[in-house]
This record gives structure tokens, sequence and C-alpha cells, in this order.
């Protein structure tokens, strides 16, 4: 069952500038019906007050959030594949109204995000309609930030946020005395997004859990005499994650690192991880709380 949301401007220019993407929270509870492998659709407004479309996601996962994410941005989450998904550029692409309302008849309103408000946002839409929206969206310019490259695969450092690092090295130097020969090259300039950080929060963890691996309970200072896991954002700080001990979970290397290559997904209806087709829930919890 493929879906249509819409996206208000306001959210949506405040997702782009804090790369919160690849995956929808919402109240509607139509994102529990969607079938992994089945495509959101998104539509907002651009800056000319058109009504465009937005994104493409490609469901991977869906499940619900916790308590506290909850209440902000409603219980139902799903992700979208940061491979196959599309973010759209708003700015350049055509207006898709007329396609929309005829796709929903009872889209009547005289401004058509008006006619989707509240559980409204999110609809259905029938393999029909997918197909033209699948035919307008061909040849529609991708997001230049979200995609780089021009193509849909996410940039890596959206994959590795929890390792960003922003680095301003000095202005290009010239040739240094006694130097035989040209100027060495200047020095590059090399950035990436850096999210603050309560780095007494992972410490908390690692004495809750004796700094043991929740996913799998192994226990590094039995073996090596070390704490060796390491602290994880459930929401990815660059998906617009809090930086809180209940969006914290202490995971050892090999799980971190799967984690982070698989775009794993934890559900907190069952507090269990979704690697794929492969399913692990947490063996050790003393502070997530488990969605109602």
């Amino acid at each position: 069952m493929p879906l249509l949301y819409y996206w208000t401007r306001e959210n949506y220019v405040r997702n782009m500038d804090d790369r919160d993407w690849f995956h929808l929270n919402q109240g509607s509870p139509l994102l529990r019906e969607a079938a992994e492998g089945e495509r959101l659709w998104a539509f907002t407004r651009n800056s000319r007050g058109d009504f465009v479309l937005a994104a493409e996601l490609v469901i991977t996962a869906k499940g619900l959030n916790s308590p506290a994410w909850t209440e902000r941005y409603g219980p139902f989450r799903v992700w979208g594949s940061m491979s196959s998904s599309a973010y759209f550029d708003a700015e350049r692409s055509p207006s898709v109204e007329a396609l929309l309302r005829a796709l929903s008849p009872k889209a009547k309103a005289a401004r058509l995000g008006q006619s989707f408000q509240g559980h409204a946002a999110v609809r259905r839409l029938s393999l029909d309609d997918e197909r033209l929206l699948s035919a307008f969206a061909l040849d529609l310019p991708l997001h230049p930030v979200v995609h780089p490259e021009g193509r849909r695969d996410v940039a890596r450092f959206l994959m590795d946020e929890e390792l960003s690092v922003e680095l301003a090295l000095p202005t290009p130097q010239t040739a240094l005395p006694g130097w035989m020969g040209e100027a060495p090259p200047p020095p590059t300039l090399a950035w990436g997004r850096v999210y603050p950080r309560d780095a007494a929060l992972p410490q908390r963890l690692q004495r809750l859990y004796d700094g043991r691996c929740q996913l799998c309970g192994w226990d590094p200072a039995s073996v090596y005499h070390r704490q060796l896991c390491e602290a994880h954002h459930i929401q990815w700080l660059s998906r617009g994650g809090w930086d809180r001990l209940d969006n914290l979970i202490l995971l050892c290397p090999n799980h971190h690192r799967a984690v982070h290559s698989l775009d794993a997904t934890l559900d907190f209806a069952d507090l269990t991880w979704r690697f794929g087709d492969r399913r692990e829930p947490i063996q050790l919890n003393e502070h997530l709380p488990r969605a109602a």
C-alpha cells in the first residue's frame, strides 16, 4: 500500500537544514500498515508557493517511537532506504498540484495542503496512482545537499555521523626558507557536522551495564580489563535525535558497526533491533521504556 504525505514547508525546510532525512514520524496509524519495500511519497510547497514532490521514501522498516519521541512527533515511524530513496529539489521542480488533486478526489480545499491535515496528512494511494507519480518523478532534479553527487546513494557523512569531525586547516602556505622547488600544495579544508554531546552520558551507560553490550551481553572487562563498548544514539543526531540517556544504548564495536552499516532500526514496541530480515532483542535494559 503506497502512501502520500503532506510535508508542510516549515517542516520541510527545517528537516533539510538539520539533515533529518530518510524517515518519517507521524500520528497516522497508516504508517503501521505500509509494507516494507513500498513507497511513501511526500509533497510540500516551495518558495514560490507551488506544491511539488519532495521525497520518495522506499520503506525498509516500521515501528513505534519511544514515549518521549511520541509526545513530540507521534507514535509511528517508518524508515526509508538510504540507497534507493530520493529527495527532490523543491525549488527546481514543477507543480504537482493538478496530478495530486486528480489522485485525491476529496482534496477540494482552496489550498491543497488544507485537505491534508492531522491524520489525513497521510493517505493511501492505489497502484495506478503510484504509477502516475513515478512517471511524474522520473526526471525530477534531486536535492543537491541530500544527493551531492546527483545519485540516490546518501553521502557517507550521514552514515558515519557518530564519527563526524570538523577541521579548519590554515590558509595556504608559501615556500619555507631553504625550500628547493615549488611551494607545497595548500592544505585542504575538510569538515563534517559536529553535534554537541554530553560526555557524562556514555559513562552513565558504562556504569549502568558494567560495560556490557546491551544487545549481546559481551563483557570486555572480563577479558581485556577495558571498557570497549560504545554509546550509540538510537535516533541519530543527524536525524534529529536528542543527546539524552533515553536515546542512547551501549553496544559492542561489532554491533555498533552493524547498526551503522545496515542502518538498523529499533522498534520500541518490543525493544527489538531490525537488521534487515534479522531481529535481535535487547538483552540488557534498565533505562529504555517500551512504547505503549
